[in-house]
């Protein structure tokens, strides 16, 4: 069975985990026995020095005009990276008439929509008039777990059928970073960096939960850290209403050398040149993220409210500031007593997101085998 799908390959695979998904989701499908190819609809002449080849050398990409061109049928359409023109899907069901196209959303669009439509964006992105476009020529909606509480939304914008695709994370493009710079967690009890990785780009994710877990900390435990580090959030302390409530009501700020809001980072660059030997995290309904695999796999502590791996790293519920205020304690004063223990509970919670599971693999067979 043909699988064509869509990416945009002239982004980074450090851009954002989008392109990472697609190509875990390219491996898994080809070790189930299908044949997979990846359609570029980006510039397929470029090959970016961290794009699919990277980590894939032999990793089949045509653009999308060939694959348009293509005389041979595709059976499954998955449209992850982007959504085709109704026009080439149409197009693509004339060569075969028993094709089935499936959009797949690894992302929050009912919040980014909610954002952007009613409020304003982040990170700079205030200028941002672009309309989403629900394709509604679809026979299925797939959609992450952790965003199926509004699988309703994107059945009413598509007008067709939601399914849950299981998430998958992959450690190849950690490893292969790791050829270069080792950043596996190591023990420093003589200094403690707190790092805080959100994007900051809309509610769900953002700094300011973190920065109220920090203060609380700073302000009722003993176990002091030595800096925390803020990063994605240059933007924000140049804006004075950020900046000025902070000052007036946080502690923190007043004490020199204490916190830190910087650029948009490299995992690498967080954890070996910045000395990042904590990460602290926040959510609102975003609670499986590559960067907390990423964390967990490395054994770093990871201080995090996510119930979907609450059994991994150190867990507080919702927005509870002084549950994360003690889960940071808990941390910064076991975690490296505990360095087997907490190992092993990342193992099992990364193993339910792993494409080599039983049970992942077989729920991908399902939804394929669904569309015939």
């Amino acid at each position: 069975m043909n699988v064509a799908i869509t990416i945009d390959n002239s982004y980074s695979l450090f851009a954002n985990g989008l392109n990472q998904n697609i190509l875990f989701l390219y491996w898994l499908i080809r070790d189930l026995g299908y044949n997979p190819f990846l359609v570029d609809v980006g510039n397929p002449d470029e090959d970016p020095e961290f794009g699919v080849r990277y980590l894939d050398k032999g990793a089949r990409i045509i653009g999308l005009q060939e694959f348009l061109a293509e005389t041979t049928s595709t059976d499954i359409l998955l449209m992850p990276g982007a959504a085709l023109l109704d026009e080439h899907i149409s197009l693509l069901k004339k060569r075969n008439k028993k094709m089935k196209s499936v959009v797949i959303h690894y992302g929050n669009l009912f919040f980014d929509d909610l954002q952007k439509i009613v409020f304003t964006l982040g990170a700079g992105q205030q200028d941002d008039n672009s309309v989403t476009y629900y394709e509604s020529n679809m026979d299925e909606i797939w959609l992450s777990p952790h965003y199926q509480f509004s699988s309703s939304y994107y059945e009413l914008m598509h007008r067709t059928r939601v399914k849950e695709v299981p998430y998958i994370w992959n450690p190849a493009v950690i490893d292969k970073v790791r050829e270069k710079r080792d950043m596996a967690y190591r023990p420093n009890s003589s200094l403690k960096v707190i790092g805080v990785t959100e994007p900051n780009i809309n509610f769900s994710k953002n700094c300011y939960t973190a920065i109220c877990v920090l203060e609380k900390h700073y302000r009722s435990y003993e176990n002091k850290f030595d800096k925390a580090l803020i990063y994605g959030a240059e933007w924000l302390a140049n804006r004075d209403l950020f900046s000025q409530h902070i000052a007036r009501n946080f502690d923190l700020p007043h004490e020199k050398d204490k916190i830190f809001f910087l650029k948009r980072f490299p995992p690498d660059e967080m954890f070996i040149d910045d000395e990042v030997n904590l990460i602290l995290s926040h959510q609102h309904y975003n609670g499986l993220n590559y960067g907390h695999m990423e964390a967990l796999y490395l054994n770093y502590p990871l201080v995090h409210n996510s119930p979907e791996i609450s059994d991994a790293g150190y867990y507080y519920d919702l927005f509870d500031i002084n549950a994360g205020a003690k889960a940071l304690d808990e941390a910064l004063s076991s975690h490296d007593s505990s360095l087997n223990e907490h190992a092993d509970k990342a193992g099992y919670a990364l193993g339910r997101y792993s494409p080599k599971n039983p049970e992942v693999q077989g729920q991908y067979v399902s939804l394929l085998e669904g569309l015939r």
